[in-house]
């Protein structure tokens, strides 16, 4: 009877870990019973599902209610939670493109450094992106971002005909 009770806790155990999916926890598992049985580490990673084409500047421009140039501030936190996992940022808002956002803003992406977007990589404080935002919030939610320099941010901030690069290609498609 004990050894089945035993057997019963551990298949729960990794029932329940199995289900649990992302718990942030990315500390290996201890083995159970034999070293050739061992609970592997449940990973955490979220994949995301787009009606549109995200590589495709006019569909995403279409779909979203702000478009902006942009350089994050700072991470301002982050909810593991699974597939609800989430990381907010302030953005100052160098150059509305689409919508009329503040100055600074608040804006999340989907996944978190221990349980990240495989589609997506983080964003990066003090670096410069286009960001694809939707209309609802505050916070934002992040769309899609194209990386851009500084020098090129600064420069469309001043005046969008003189962009280059990435944001030349967005300019076009939010016209």
């Amino acid at each position: 009877m004990k050894m089945t009770n035993s057997i019963t806790g551990i298949a729960i155990t990794v029932g329940v870990m199995a289900l649990a999916g992302c718990n942030g926890n990315t500390d290996p598992q201890p083995s159970v019973g034999s070293s050739s049985s061992a609970i592997q580490n449940v990973s955490c990673s979220i994949n995301s599902d787009y009606l549109i084409d995200p590589e495709d500047k006019r569909q995403v421009a279409g779909v979203s209610g702000n478009v902006l140039i942009g350089k994050v501030a700072e991470k301002t936190g982050e909810k593991t939670d699974g597939a609800a996992s989430r990381t907010t940022f302030r953005v100052d808002n160098l150059r509305n493109m689409k919508g009329d956002l503040a100055p600074s803003v608040t804006i999340y992406q989907t996944g978190t450094a221990a349980c990240p977007n495989a589609d997506v990589p983080l964003l990066e404080a003090g670096q410069y992106y286009v960001l694809a935002l939707d209309s609802v919030g505050p916070p934002q939610k992040l769309i899609k971002a194209y990386a851009t320099t500084q020098d090129a941010a600064e420069t469309a901030a001043r005046d969008l005909n003189q962009a280059g690069g990435v944001i030349r290609e967005v300019v076009q498609a939010v016209s």
